[in-house]
């Protein structure tokens, strides 16, 4: 059964509630490999150690360059070559390397080409199929030894002004070509919102998305993996990104539709890894709350329906008195996550308050999708945003 625990520090000790009760949460453990972080006294962060492909750099050193083809530059680092290919498997080009900003080769997002949203946890590069829109053909990683799973990122996966969407299947086979697993990465469906860099914003527009693959069996059976095309929208681009080609990679993305200000939960430390400690930012920009005002972070096993957006409700806002908020997670008790976690008090905008969730050692999360957002209580009796919520942010459990 999915437990979450809220985590304080006690003279110098960690310390969990775990449905209401206490219980001590082993700390720095040489086993963990840990790293300690002086976000306050006694809290500590598991050190990554699952190997992620970026884009940015190459294993023998120096940074990729726009428009460079990849094959099997990693091959020696983390076993996996790549290569483009058509229906029938057969080499059509090798993928290349797309930066951030124009020229346009994979997407168009809200801030521009090749761009996007804050707080999507990618850099500036990813791999993409060929210089231009359009899609070309099928990305076929290939292991020189199998492995038990995997996981990546793909952006944009977006439905189109006119009602077209994008689709991707990732699929894992054994030596054998046999399917072992697959996820499909579709399009969210939700409303279309107008972007604050102007234009049409479709749902899914500029977002990461995260697929994992895994033996059933957990045994090292993944071969290879084939990311095709399976949408009906034309004009397309591949946009792959932080691959682990031997894990399940923790990952935290942002979203929503600018109802709420971009940037009011972030990741200040640690991961969603199991094992490990996430420590959120919860924060008003607008400084339209009193300093002290109460900070929570509510977690739920769904995203609001409207997804990536969410249900605007009047008053709950930061902007300023009256202002609309959006909910962004499933507040229903079915998928709600108590309790809610609190640490310390807000200390003013730009001084995002640190808020801990602990995951436990695990293995069955590994893969869960879980979805947060931040909310600022202001007890002061004039305030005149007593209650503003934040943006939501996307949560993968890594291995």
């Amino acid at each position: 059964m999915l437990r979450w625990i809220r985590s304080e520090v006690r003279s110098g000790v960690q310390w969990a509630i775990l449905g209401g009760d206490i219980v001590k949460v082993p700390a720095c453990q040489l086993q963990w490999m840990v790293t300690c972080v002086l976000v306050f006294s006694g809290f500590c962060v598991k050190e990554a150690d699952a190997q992620v492909i970026d884009f940015e750099t190459f294993p023998a050193g120096g940074s990729t360059g726009d428009m460079e083809e990849i094959s099997n530059q990693y091959m020696q680092s983390a076993g996996v070559s790549f290569a483009i290919v058509d229906s029938e498997e057969k080499f059509v080009r090798y993928p290349l390397i797309a930066k951030v900003g124009p020229p346009l080769t994979a997407f168009y997002g809200c801030p521009g080409e090749d761009q996007p949203l804050p707080g999507q946890g990618v850099g500036q590069s990813f791999l993409t199929d060929d210089d231009q829109l359009g899609y070309t053909g099928s990305l076929l990683v290939t292991y020189a030894d199998p492995v038990v799973e995997a996981s990546g990122v793909i952006l944009d996966v977006d439905i189109h002004s006119t009602g077209q969407f994008e689709e991707w299947t990732v699929i894992a086979r054994n030596a054998a070509g046999a399917t072992v697993d697959f996820d499909v990465i579709s399009a969210p469906v939700g409303p279309a919102y107008s972007c604050s860099a102007g234009g049409f914003l479709g749902p899914g527009d500029s977002l990461a998305f995260q697929w994992t693959l895994r033996s059933p069996a957990m045994i090292a059976e993944i071969q290879s993996i084939l990311i095709e095309f399976t949408g009906n929208a034309t004009a397309v681009g591949l946009a792959f990104d932080n691959f682990s080609p031997s894990s399940v990679g923790a990952a935290a993305t942002s979203y929503g539709c600018e109802v709420n200000p971009v940037g009011s939960l972030t990741v200040l430390a640690g991961s969603s890894s199991v094992g490990d400690v996430v420590v959120f930012g919860v924060d008003n920009p607008f400084g339209t709350q009193s300093v002290g005002s109460l900070p929570l972070v509510l977690l739920s096993l769904a995203a609001d329906a409207a997804f990536p957006c969410g249900t605007q409700f009047p008053g709950l806002g930061m902007a300023g008195a009256g202002a609309p908020g959006e909910v962004l997670i499933d507040l229903g008790s079915a998928n709600l996550v108590k309790p809610f976690l609190f640490n310390a008090l807000w200390a003013g905008p730009g001084s995002p308050a640190p808020v801990l969730a602990a995951f436990p050692e695990a293995p069955e999360l590994v893969g869960l999708k879980v979805y947060a957002q931040g909310v600022i209580l202001d007890q002061s009796p004039s305030s005149a945003v007593p209650i503003g919520l934040t943006n939501g942010m996307a949560i993968v459990v890594g291995g």
